[in-house]
């Protein structure tokens, strides 16, 4: 940890300095600042954000303090990270865990519950704009295309860590107009057990004229529908219930028009299977 943190290069010599110690993975430029996250550790995720001043040369530090009050749905926030998609391929794998804490993350990193989407923000609309079978670890626009660094192999730790990289890297070229396309189709699938009797989702339905969530529950129970959208400033999602029999059951989600809806279900249906279907 001795060497990370956010450092000055002089782009003529060759010469660095740090200028912060802690830790950072994403970075933009906001007025005459040039802010990143603060990641201490991959664990908690995010725990602030640091600022350099571009004038005065200064670092200025601001630490989130309490993050689940700022949840608009109500639902906790566990890992707060910062990166391009909202939902990745593969992108952490545990092959050997050690303790009861690696077994839990080795049960979540070994699923895949979707492809990689990559999200198009234009407050307060969130709309989906493609589905990618690898993990996207960059992104920049030249010209009229998007070009995205993709990689098949998963971030691995400890003793799964390897020598060589095994994963196919490639460069994938998309044209910008698919910003303004129609979304791809998206099967998103998650187990009861994944998500118990907490929050999931967050999925954007704009442009898409078919979505639909499926429930194959075990038990009566009743689901809770958030819907919210990103204007700012952020305001609570509104709620709505749904009453969830034995059975496969069906909630049409077409009535939310171009907002983000998630979801909760009242009692933790282990066996559950969860099917978030856009189309």
């Amino acid at each position: 940890m001795a060497n990370l943190g956010l450092y000055q290069v002089d782009r003529k010599g060759g010469s660095y300095r740090q200028l912060s110690p802690k830790p950072a993975l994403k970075g933009a430029l906001l007025y005459d600042h040039a802010c990143f996250d603060i990641l201490e550790s991959w664990a908690q995720g995010a725990s602030g954000v640091q600022c350099l001043d571009l004038v005065e040369g200064r670092v200025r530090y601001v630490h989130f303090g309490d993050v689940a009050r700022r949840s608009v749905d109500g639902g906790e926030l566990l890992r707060p990270l910062t990166g391009v998609v909202a939902f990745n391929a593969f992108a952490e794998n545990i092959v050997r865990p050690v303790n009861e804490f690696e077994r839990l993350l080795s049960m979540e990193t070994n699923t895949i519950v979707a492809p990689s989407l990559l999200v198009y923000i234009t407050p307060p609309t969130v709309r989906i704009v493609s589905a990618l079978g690898a993990r996207v670890t960059g992104i920049e626009v030249i010209g009229d295309e998007l070009l995205l660094a993709c990689n098949t192999m998963a971030n691995s730790g400890r003793y799964d860590a390897q020598p060589i990289d095994a994963g196919y890297r490639t460069l994938l070229p998309i044209p910008t107009s698919v910003l303004e396309s129609r979304p791809p189709p998206v099967r998103i699938t998650v187990s009861g057990a994944q998500v118990e009797d907490k929050v999931f989702g967050e999925v954007p339905l704009a442009g898409y004229r078919e979505p639909r969530l499926v429930v194959k529950s075990t038990k009566s129970n009743t689901l809770s529908v958030f819907e919210y959208d990103l204007s700012l400033p952020l305001q609570q999602a509104w709620r709505e219930t749904e009453k969830v029999g034995i059975g496969r059951n069906v909630v049409e989600l077409r009535g939310f028009g171009n907002a983000v809806v998630s979801f909760k279900l009242e009692e933790p249906d282990p066996k559950a299977l969860i099917h978030i279907d856009l189309l």
